[in-house]
Order: C-alpha cells, then sequence, then structure tokens
C-alpha cells in the first residue's frame, strides 16, 4: 500500500506543478497580449512587433520538461 500510496503523491506533485506552469504561462501571455494591445492603440507598431518577441518564451524552453516527467 505504501508503494502505491507514494505513485499518487508523485502523480499529484506533478499535476500540481502542470497547473502551476499553465498559470504561469497564462499570466505572461496576458501581459504580452496588454503591451501588444498598448503599443497597437497607441499606433507604435514596431513597438507591438517587438513586444511579441522580447516576451516570448521558446517552445523549446516551455516544453523541455515535458520528456523529463
Amino acid at each position: 500500500m505504501d508503494v502505491r500510496a507514494e505513485e499518487l503523491r508523485a502523480i499529484d506533485d506533478m499535476i500540481f506543478g502542470d497547473a502551476a506552469g499553465v498559470a504561469q504561462a497564462s499570466d505572461q501571455l496576458r501581459e504580452a497580449l496588454d503591451a501588444i494591445r498598448t503599443a497597437l492603440n497607441e499606433r507604435r507598431f514596431g513597438d507591438a512587433a517587438r513586444a511579441r518577441s522580447n516576451t516570448a518564451t521558446p517552445v523549446s524552453q516551455s516544453c523541455a520538461s515535458v520528456g523529463n516527467a
């Protein structure tokens, strides 16, 4: 029974970690969209384009832990 309880705890920890990662990514996306929206509203198109590239996390970094889970 202890082995199964440990497995379930590990699964719980993984799920909580994933949920935290999703919440963090959602916040980063919201910040990036707010910055882009503000720049576009102020007709600063170059700034809008840079805001996207400056705040985005490369897919290779954001998915790096998937294979390690």
